[in-house]
């Protein structure tokens, strides 16, 4: 895995960790693993379909909000 896709992936977790309780972040969002960048997307892998599924149906719009916006930080700071 690239570390600096795991980079970002931690600072991503932190921002989503303030969002939800400590009970949905741990259940749900501290078992995914980046695993790479394909086509301009993240990929990402959950450990079961089970846990895919409560993913994609809860929180892919704060995944997907949150990656993007650090990003695009990311990106801004790399161009000063």
């Amino acid at each position: 895995m690239d570390s600096n896709l795991d980079n970002i992936w931690k600072e991503v977790l932190n921002i989503i960790k303030v969002e939800l309780t400590e009970v949905s972040f741990n259940t749900w969002l501290k078992t995914i693993k980046p695993i790479g960048i394909a086509e301009n997307r993240v990929i990402l892998a959950a450990p079961n379909e089970f846990t895919k599924g409560i993913l994609e149906g809860r929180y892919l719009n704060l995944i997907k909000k949150t990656l993007l916006l650090k990003l695009l930080i990311k990106n801004t700071q790399s161009n000063l």
